[in-house]
């Protein structure tokens, strides 16, 4: 297995509840093939989840979080997903998404297609 650092980061957009922690459940599960798991928030926050056997604090959601991150599973509400959906998109990205919340951003960017339920978009080539 490469270093941490040669492994994609990944970010939870909306991890307050239990979209987060079933995710990390899964993570926790399988082999670990991230570098940086980062959790975040739109809004301010004091929460905390368990990753890889610490905890960690989740963070306020900004432009600069996502900054780096490689896969951005969003758990927003549709109004803030068509806000930092893009954002995320545009530093880079893969936004992974449930398919209602994206659907008019998909008419607009360019679009991969569903998978069980959700949508992803991908920054331009």
């Amino acid at each position: 297995m490469p270093p941490r650092g040669d492994r994609p980061t990944l970010a939870l957009v909306g991890a307050k509840g239990r979209f987060a922690r079933a995710i990390l459940q899964i993570l926790a599960m399988r082999e670990d093939r991230w570098g940086e798991i980062r959790l975040l928030c739109d809004g301010m926050t004091t929460g905390t989840h368990t990753v890889r056997g610490r905890e960690q604090r989740i963070e306020t959601l900004t432009p600069e979080s996502l900054r780096g991150v490689d896969i951005a599973l969003f758990n927003l509400s549709a109004e803030a997903t068509t806000r930092w959906a893009q954002i995320a998109v545009d530093a880079g990205a893969i936004v992974v998404d449930h398919v209602r919340y994206l659907v008019a951003l998909l008419w607009g960017g360019p679009w991969v297609g569903t998978v069980i339920g959700h949508a992803a978009l991908v920054p331009p080539t």
